[in-house]
């Protein structure tokens, strides 16, 4: 009797040894099929992280990052105008740093250099009396509000282009106004106009509701 239980313990031992022989083999052979099957499909080779989980090849900071920049136009009157990437949320004021500062002559004012750009935003900065270049982002100071003042001619800032478009007002009559604000400041309202040299009270009546200080 002992020796029959003796053999059958010896019999289940062998058995047991071959049951995990053969999945060790089954295992091994299957690891293999799946990354040939992968490196066919132009796969990289299976890979296992050290805690046994599945590890995600793709990295998703990558997409995040591309969403945290935009991409804007600066032009005009800029030091170094051009094409600049920027932290999304970026303001105007941003961009005009980012293109080195206002150039000699740029109408510091008249842009809302708190406005919020946005990716493909062109942000072009006037010279003082110049319009907006075609195709432009509208940062102008409180359009909204003061579209119709914005349509007046500053005479404390317009320089002589902007000054000619006046009616009786030429060139000559132009750099009479400028040079009368240069040397006794600004014009603290429209009728002291007619202290400049030419200008008399019939030109001012032609011109006094399309200008403003």
């Amino acid at each position: 009797m002992k020796k029959e239980i003796k053999g059958a313990l010896a019999a289940a031992a062998l058995l047991s040894a071959l049951i995990l022989t053969s999945c060790g083999d089954n295992g091994e052979m299957t690891l293999s099929r799946l990354e040939a099957q992968n490196a066919d499909e132009g796969g990289s080779p299976l890979s296992m992280p050290d805690d046994g989980s599945t590890q995600n090849e793709s990295d998703p900071a990558a997409g995040v990052a591309e969403e945290l920049t935009i991409v804007v136009y600066i032009c005009g009157s800029v030091q170094d105008p051009g094409v600049y990437e920027l932290p999304a949320g970026s303001r105007v004021c941003d961009g005009l740093e980012a293109a080195g500062g206002f150039s000699e002559g740029a109408d510091e004012k008249r842009i809302n250099l708190a406005g919020m750009l946005e990716d493909g935003d062109m942000v072009f900065f006037p010279e003082v009396g110049e319009e907006l270049a075609e195709g432009a982002s509208d940062y102008i100071t409180g359009r909204e509000e003061q579209s119709a003042t914005d349509a007046l001619i500053n005479i404390n800032t317009a320089g002589e282009q902007a000054l000619c478009t006046l009616p009786g007002i030429g060139s000559s009559k132009a750099q009479a106004i400028i040079s009368y604000r240069e040397e006794h400041g600004s014009f603290k309202d429209i009728k002291e106009i007619m202290n400049v040299n030419g200008i008399g009270e019939n030109l001012f009546n032609q011109i006094k509701d399309l200008i403003r200080v």
